[in-house]
């Protein structure tokens, strides 16, 4: 987004009348720093807005003629702020350097101000919503789905924490690895496909139908990034090979332990273990084979996603928007 474009967080006046202090107690400047001032600074940042994207998506896919298409933007938004607070969150718990090219949040304005920051955009979208000329029923399902994405996501992160992934016996860890994929990535894509196709007005089966598409969809997302994750052309110090840094779940985790052998997957480990020491392991990406196995099959789980758009009822246009956008994902991480 553009910084023009942030209309939809309220200005530090705005934000102290909906408080609804007892009386005026002129907070104005003081919430505009430590609260408004980051998220802007923030949302400015460099972004695909893929997600965004997937909100019109799923809103075309249904009834690009929709009498709510006033609301569309507003639902991308709304997908795009609980994006960005959860990188926000995600960094802090990840003790992270960098986020979109610049200073994660919490290295700029310290770790307490943006943990609270990043929490308010949380719960300011559905401030958002309540907002929106449409019936209690449509607002009710676009709350949910919203409540039902974060304790997905939160539920995800949880894994992502709980347990180094390289303690897992080896035969666990694909399995564990892609449950933290669809609930984290995962669940926020289902979400932008949800919320379009709520304000579409779709039926129960063509919501589920696209959250479950979506799922996928952003489980390939996620597996190509990790991915990308290991390419020394893709990702500067320090954040490369963050991921097995932090041994935490990922796609090149889930792969390594369902390509490899035994004692090649302990090999594996043992290499992972030189971190932050780069020399050893890239060598061993080099050479080694089962990286492009891996890149193929998330170009297979990714058109797997996509084979789902086979209802008749979906606009054509809408499934070609879809598929390449698909394409574009895949080429982004060759």
């Amino acid at each position: 987004m553009k910084p023009e474009e942030k209309s939809w967080l309220p200005s530090a006046q705005v934000l102290e009348q909906w408080l609804e202090l007892s009386e005026k107690r002129g907070i104005e400047d003081l919430i505009g720093k430590s609260l408004l001032a980051p998220l802007v600074e923030f949302l400015s940042r460099p972004s695909k807005h893929f997600r965004g994207q997937l909100v019109r998506c799923g809103f075309e896919l249904v009834n690009p003629n929709g009498r709510h298409e006033q609301y569309v933007e507003g639902a991308m938004q709304v997908l795009e702020a609980i994006h960005a607070a959860s990188l926000v969150v995600d960094d802090i718990q990840d003790n992270s350097e960098l986020r979109r090219g610049q200073p994660a949040l919490h290295r700029t304005h310290g770790l307490a101000v943006a943990l609270n920051s990043a929490n308010w955009l949380y719960f300011w979208p559905f401030e958002t919503i309540e907002q929106w000329d449409l019936s209690p029923q449509i607002k009710l399902e676009l709350t949910r789905a919203c409540h039902r994405a974060l304790i997905r996501a939160h539920a995800g992160q949880a894994l992502d924490l709980g347990t180094p992934i390289s303690d897992l016996p080896q035969e666990r860890i694909k399995s564990v690895c892609l449950a933290s994929l669809e609930l984290k990535t995962g669940a926020l894509t289902a979400l932008a496909l949800e919320l379009g196709a709520i304000l579409a007005e779709g039926t129960p089966g063509q919501i589920t139908e696209l959250s479950r598409m979506g799922c996928d969809f952003g489980t390939a997302l996620q597996m190509f990034d990790d991915l990308g994750n290991i390419n020394h052309k893709a990702y500067p110090d320090p954040k490369r090979f963050e991921d097995l840094k932090g041994k935490r779940p990922s796609w090149v985790w889930a792969s390594a332990a369902e390509l490899l052998s035994v004692d090649e997957y302990e090999r594996f480990k043992k290499v992972v273990n030189t971190l932050p020491e780069e020399e050893e392991i890239n060598c061993y990406f080099e050479s080694a084979e089962w990286v492009r196995e891996a890149k193929d099959n998330a170009k297979s789980f990714l058109d797997n996603a996509l084979d789902r758009l086979t209802l008749p009822s979906w606009n054509e246009a809408a499934v070609n928007k879809l598929l390449s956008i698909g394409e574009t994902l895949k080429r982004s991480y060759e």
